[in-house]
């Protein structure tokens, strides 16, 4: 029996149809994005599609998701945002922008502000402290209670209401 085998053999068998021919350059687009054009441009416009020209690898359609007043600003910069994306691609795989409006990219889920931590009951504190008095190094002991509190803060104490 092989042992474990690269995802990455299987993408497109398994993601093919949905993704596209040029569906894996899309995927490295939209996880790049704000390091490709900036967190400036990126929090105003988002890709939608990559669209290439039947047959072809190169000159692509970039269809944008933009916010109605950032349209002026991106298509002034085209020629820049054009050579960031061609020179993170490493060849001319887009020629052109095609603007649509949309609601700012802003809107996006990790652009949410973190949640307000909460103080820990007694209850709570006097648990982690159990929980973590049988590691034997001071160190880690401190970094495992840290991560607790910190993953506690977060959450909701046992019994609140959900709104």
């Amino acid at each position: 029996m092989p042992g474990p085998r690269p995802i990455g053999r299987h993408l497109n068998a398994i993601a093919g149809k949905a993704l596209g021919p040029h569906g894996p350059a899309f995927a490295t687009l939209l996880a790049e994005w704000d390091a490709i054009v900036g967190p400036r441009l990126a929090s105003v416009a988002l890709p939608l599609k990559l669209q290439f020209p039947k047959g072809r690898q190169d000159d692509a359609v970039l269809h944008l998701g933009v916010a109605g007043p950032a349209a002026l600003f991106i298509q002034h910069e085209e020629p820049q945002i054009l050579q960031r994306l061609n020179g993170f691609f490493g060849f001319r795989a887009v020629a052109r922008l095609k603007l649509l409006q949309a609601p700012p990219a802003t809107n996006r889920r990790r652009d949410r502000p973190a949640p307000i931590p909460r103080r820990l009951s007694a209850g709570e504190a006097a648990a982690l402290e159990t929980q973590t008095a049988t590691v034997e190094d001071g160190d880690l002991r401190e970094a495992l209670a840290s991560l607790g509190r910190a993953i506690l803060a977060t959450e909701k104490p046992a019994g609140s209401p959900k709104r």
